[in-house]
């Protein structure tokens, strides 16, 4: 039994006893006795004799040697500091005469240890005193706690003749040899224990080992018991102080070792060694299928490394190893370690090799080890040292509820070939890297763990070095680690990204402080104070219901109490784990809603096969094509889906040329259109390193690195959508196909290919089986500009846009467009709605896309308007075809509003013949009021122009242009319900407010008409049109109702010159491309020149814009009378916008060309020939094809007139 020290209760501090210990310490340090490296002792530790709740259990013999070193053990058992990482030890030595020998002992997790020795005969005091101090509230409050043990022991002269000493020679034991029952053993040279013996020695047995003593045991040996008092092997004390080491306790092959309460002190030394000396060997070693079980004691302050053996068994419980050159090394063995204290490890001595300077070593040369074949480390702390704390080298090993701490280099490193590690419930804290997993295949396994503070917290590979093991790190915390929380190598070269996994490294519930990267916290670390527990205790809570980090630590359980809670704030969940039953499987498809993304299970890669004549050889075109499983988690969720990956570079001015960003413009303006034809899809900047696949990864980056690619340092664009598994090819569109059986959406397919110019060959089109649908993939030819499409091509290439034309105007088919479209599309297109075009929209859905836009918007970007352009072109033909040119079925949705909605409130526009109105639900027109006489001047107006107006659009509408803002006739009853708010200027801006007044406006022209109000004359100019009909009680105004036009520009200027040569036909549209000026606008330009020969409008001097394209604006002097019409017939080829002034360098105003060029087909001398076919056809159709008189384009337009009476 470990002797105790008497325990002083607070109850026996009277000042007497504090006079004693005062006197005793002062006697201790006068004396000045010198004990080995034992400084002088302070006297608080003397004074701090504190009782409380803090208890210690003091081990060490209670009869040495003079001059022999001695373990003495210091463990906290009661108290809150009992589990602290660190706690002080004051260990002093007092006799008769006292002497003053001293030193301070560290304490890791409660236990620690010293070697004292005693230079004189007699009783000696040694006192213990020990003090920690812990925060045991949220509220930092700090505890002090101390306790003190004092025990007495006991030294004797080993040449007194009373003092039972036994001599061992060297050579074999046998009989009485081989029982060493009490007292002392002087040991010299090497002893054996032969093979068929045992040696058994009993408790309390204090074992000298001369400088070159050394026991081999070949049979069995027993030492000590489980209760027994501790035993002793130690160095021999020479008469000149100068210490010796001894050799070392070896077990032979098949030898078995049970060791109870043993300690080993100044070991590890070969033949000729000392302290100074490099030659050494472990302490305890066991050969070939050794076995050596070691319970209790400790194996401290040696020379040569503690324990070790290979292909053996070993088993220490209980124990300490401290201040060795080296804790453990082993080759193919088994061992395990529970509750063991390796602390203080290879810090200042040097070995011959790097085994001995780590706290323990497994090492293993086997490729596989036995499944059998498994080490252990459980409930055990290794705390400071000089190398690593725990080194794998290829044996399968399982460390749990074990603390790693304070290693100058890494606390766990793992390497070697084809073995197992599991981590459990571990903390490795305070080294140069936490875990390291270094080369070879081992595969790793991190699970309810901690890594924090150290400069690197976990480390997967390194520079130069091809991984192949596996790391796997699940319901794992690392935080607070300064350089990196998880540094990944990937085939020798570092992952930029922090915390990042890769193919080899699978992280579930893995945890970072978010300070380790810049997305937003959404799990916390806090520290809380139980009850039950004697500190503050961590507790992790988690946004995520399968994660839960447990940590197991008998000895940390005040772990925590060196953090401030500060410090533990702001964990985040880093990454999900990508196994097949982690991941929720879904046919839907977002992307950027998670933080993370993998590609996994790549299939059918193809390279992209591209015809646009370039030349093979120079790989200036490019792609490639694939399917693969795309993983996206967060730290709440993590998904699975099935995904079709394209990536193509070609000529795309070319017909045959294809690009990957038109199918994703495909599915924003299927978005758009919310016609559901598109599969879910996406756009992304692909990194190579998220294809988990090494070789396909490879051969995807080789497959687009070309010249019109755009693959950088960071990836390649790249187009995803989601996988279609049960679809078919149809049969390829036709006019014959509109009246057959056809997928129930095949009106909607064929009018979104039209508006999206989409050149699909006839094998491209597909549709589900199940619910017998199109469906719309392989768009890289949608989207096409008009500089493509309206160029050289074969006419199988032209075809395939010809026929969706043909299919939509031929038999009227397009009166079979659903409702819905077609009405969605009226409110889009025209000019007057509060909603926004088509292209607008469609442009604003790919700006929303932050990653992706400025490439589809540098791609084509006259795409936008065209699709403006094809709309307003289906609405004239739906108009003409199913509607009979019927106006109010053109724009009805808004014509309505005009003529029936009620006006809310009003303004008086100053100087104009016109009020601004807002209607019920929000839209703004004007009311341009008109009068029985002709138009006139006020001012520099022309006023009474609103059925020039009304006309213009109706011309506008027959004509299928749709560029001139919806007008309609209204007579206002003015009972006093629409408000006057104000005047404002022709620019919007109020110059008089009346809404304080509560004027309306009846009462307001009334009061103007009748001169009680005096006001200019454009005001009065309107109210003297008021009318007071017998059929009303209040005046009436007639108005002709014209939308304000949305997003209007004016005064657009263009390059007078190069118009006027494209209108001569000495410039072609590409000249006119090179200016800005798009295919779409010059068709709208074309067409504002042919609608102002139709208005009779010479007048029109500048364009105007409404959003994208041009639009016919202010039409007041439309039909002016005083205009002849000789004036206007040279507008088709003169347009005054371009002819009207003189420009720089021209004498005189330019000439105009007689007729069309020669070999153009001209039908018609007065057409000219730059104007667009199908604008033409329309009037010709409806001016000349009519089968009846009222069917006439002038009869339709006039029905339309003499509806606004």
């Amino acid at each position: 039994m470990a002797a105790k020290g008497i325990r002083l209760p607070g109850r026996l501090l009277t000042p007497k006893t504090i006079i004693a210990l005062l006197t005793l310490a002062l006697i201790v340090i006068l004396m000045n006795v010198r004990l080995d490296a034992v400084g002088p002792v302070a006297l608080k530790s003397v004074l701090s004799l504190t009782g409380g709740g803090c208890g210690l259990v003091i081990t060490c013999p209670d009869t040495v040697p003079v001059g022999a070193a001695f373990p003495v053990k210091i463990e906290i058992v009661g108290g809150r500091i009992r589990s602290i990482p660190r706690a002080e030890a004051s260990v002093s030595v007092g006799g008769s005469p006292p002497d003053s020998p001293g030193r301070t002992v560290t304490l890791y997790y409660g236990i620690g240890t010293t070697n004292l020795s005693l230079p004189r005969e007699g009783a000696w005091d040694v006192l213990v005193s020990v003090s920690g101090r812990l925060p045991y509230s949220a509220g930092g409050r700090v505890a002090d706690e101390s306790c003190t043990e004092q025990l007495s022991v006991k030294a004797v002269n080993l040449d007194d003749p009373t003092v039972e000493t036994r001599r061992l020679q060297r050579g074999n034991l046998n009989s009485a040899a081989l029982q060493w029952t009490s007292g002392f053993v002087v040991v010299e040279g090497a002893v054996t224990v032969p093979a068929s013996s045992q040696l058994i020695v009993n408790p309390g047995v204090f074992v000298l080992m001369k400088p070159d003593a050394r026991i081999e045991v070949l049979g069995q040996a027993k030492l000590g018991t489980k209760e027994g008092q501790p035993i002793v092997f130690t160095s021999y004390p020479s008469e000149s102080g100068e210490t010796k080491p001894w050799n070392q306790l070896l077990f032979g092959k098949y030898a078995r070792g049970l060791l109870h309460n043993t300690w080993f002190l100044q070991g590890g030394a070969s033949a000729h060694s000392n302290f100074g000396n490099l030659d050494i060997q472990r302490v305890i070693h066991g050969e070939e299928s050794s076995d050596i079980t070691f319970v209790g004691g400790g194996i401290i302050d040696n020379v040569g490394g503690a324990i070790g053996g290979e292909r053996c068994r070993l088993k220490v419980h209980n124990a300490v190893i401290s201040r060795c050159n080296g804790g453990g090394s082993v080759q193919q063995a088994v061992v395990t370690l529970q509750n063991v204290h390796v602390t203080e490890i290879g810090q200042d001595q040097t070995g011959s090799s790097d085994l001995t300077t780590d706290g323990f070593t497994f090492y293993s040369s086997r490729i596989t080890p036995p499944d059998s074949e498994f080490s252990k480390i459980s409930n055990s702390v290794f705390a400071v040292g000089g190398g690593l704390g725990i080194h794998h080298k290829g044996t399968n090993l399982v460390i749990e509820s074990t603390i790693v701490e304070d290693f100058r280099r890494s606390c766990v490193v793992t390497s070697g070939e084809k073995s197992r590690v599991a981590i459990r419930s571990a903390v490795m804290r305070n080294c140069r890297v936490g875990l390291q997993q270094s080369y070879g295949q081992p595969n790793v396994t991190v699970s309810d763990s901690t890594v924090v503070n150290n400069e690197v917290g976990i480390w997967y590979g390194d520079e130069n070095v091809e991984n192949g093991g596996k790391l796997e790190l699940e319901n794992t915390l690392a935080m607070g680690n300064a350089e990196k929380n998880l540094k990944v190598y990937n085939n020798g070269v570092e992952r930029v990204n922090a915390d990042r996994g890769s193919e080899n490294v699978r992280l579930k519930c893995f945890f970072v402080n978010s300070e380790s990267v810049k997305r937003k916290a959404r799990s916390q670390f806090t520290l809380v104070e139980k009850k039950s527990s004697p500190c503050l205790q961590p507790k992790i809570s988690l946004d995520h219901p399968d994660c839960n980090i447990a940590l197991s630590l008998p000895h940390g359980k005040c772990l925590w109490s060196e953090y401030n809670p500060e410090t533990l704030s702001g964990i985040r969940l880093e990454r999900l784990d990508l196994c097949e039953n982690c991941c929720k499987e879904t046919s839907e498809l977002t992307f950027g809603n998670f933080d993370h993304w993998r590609m996994l299970n790549i299939q059918n890669r193809k390279g992209a096969t591209i015809h646009t004549g370039q030349v093979e050889e120079t790989r200036e075109e490019c792609g490639v094509s694939f399917a693969a499983d795309l993983y996206q988690y967060t730290d709440s969720d993590c998904q699975k889906s099935k995904v079709q990956l394209k990536s193509v570079f070609s000529n795309i001015l070319h017909f045959q040329g294809e690009s990957h960003l038109r199918e994703l413009k495909a599915h924003y303006f299927d978005r758009v259109m919310k016609t559901s034809l598109t599969p879910p899809s996406f756009g992304m900047i692909l990194d190579f390193s998220n294809i988990m696949d090494k070789n396909a990864s490879a051969l995807a980056r080789e497959d687009v690195d070309c010249t019109l690619s755009d693959r950088n340092e960071n990836g390649v664009s790249a187009f995803v959508t989601a996988w279609l598994p049960d679809i078919g090819m149809y049969t390829r569109l036709s006019v014959l196909l509109a009246d057959l059986v056809h997928p129930k959406n095949f009106f909607t397919y064929v009018t979104f290919l039209y508006l999206a110019n989409c050149m699909k060959s006839g094998h491209s089109h597909f549709a589900d089986k199940e619910t017998n649908n199109y469906v719309l993939i392989d768009n890289d030819r949608c989207l096409v500009p008009e500089r493509v499409a309206s160029g050289d091509m074969p006419p199988a290439y032209r075809y395939r846009l010809d026929r969706l034309t043909d299919i939509l105007f031929t038999k009227s088919h397009v009166c079979k467009v659903p409702e819905e479209m077609m009405d969605r599309l009226k409110l889009t297109t025209s000019v007057s709605s509060k909603v926004p075009s088509l292209g607008i929209q469609f442009k604003d859905e790919v700006l929303a896309d932050k990653v992706m836009a400025p490439l589809l918007l540098k791609e084509d970007p006259e795409i936008y308007e065209e699709v403006d352009g094809r709309a307003s072109t289906l609405l004239a033909e739906y108009n003409r075809l199913c509607e009979n040119n019927d106006a109010d079925k053109y724009d009805n949705t808004l014509r309505s509003v005009y003529k029936t909605s009620p006006i809310k409130h009003t303004y008086i526009v100053e100087g104009r013949d016109y009020l601004l109105a807002n209607f019920a639900d929000d839209d703004l027109a004007y009311l341009k009021v008109v009068s029985d006489g002709p138009r006139q001047q006020v001012g520099n107006q022309l006023f009474n122009g609103g059925l020039a107006e009304l006309v213009s659009y109706h011309v506008d509408r027959l004509v299928g242009l749709g560029r001139v803002p919806v007008a309609a006739s209204r007579r206002l009853v003015l009972d006093g319900s629409i408000a006057l708010k104000g005047v404002i200027n022709a620019q919007g801006e109020v110059v008089q407010d009346m809404e304080k007044d509560h004027a309306t406006l009846g009462q307001y022209l009334s009061d103007v008409q009748t001169k009680k109000i005096r006001a200019n004359n454009s005001v009065e100019w309107i109210a003297n049109q008021l009318r007071h009909e017998p059929a009303e009680k209040n005046p009436v105004l007639d108005v002709i109702v014209v939308g304000k036009i949305k997003d209007l520009k004016q005064n657009i200027k263009f390059s007078n010159h190069h118009v006027k040569n494209f209108l001569n036909h000495d410039a072609w549209f590409s000249d006119l491309k090179r200016l800005g000026i798009t295919r779409q606008m010059t068709w709208d330009i074309m067409d504002m020149h042919l609608l102002d020969f139709l208005l009779h409008n010479p007048h029109r001097t500048t364009f105007a814009t409404s959003e994208l394209r041009l639009v016919s604006h202010d039409n007041t002097r439309a039909f002016s009378p005083d205009i002849g019409s000789k004036v206007c017939e040279p507008l088709l080829r003169c347009p005054p916008v371009f002819y009207s002034s003189k420009e720089d360098g021209e004498p005189e105003k330019s000439g105009c060309p007689e007729s069309c060029p020669v070999g153009i087909d001209d039908e018609d001398n007065n057409q000219n020939c730059r104007f667009r076919r199908g604008t033409l056809e329309r009037i010709r159709k409806g001016a000349m094809d009519a089968s009846t008189e009222k069917e006439s384009l002038v009869a339709v337009g006039f029905a339309a007139l003499v509806k606004w009476k």
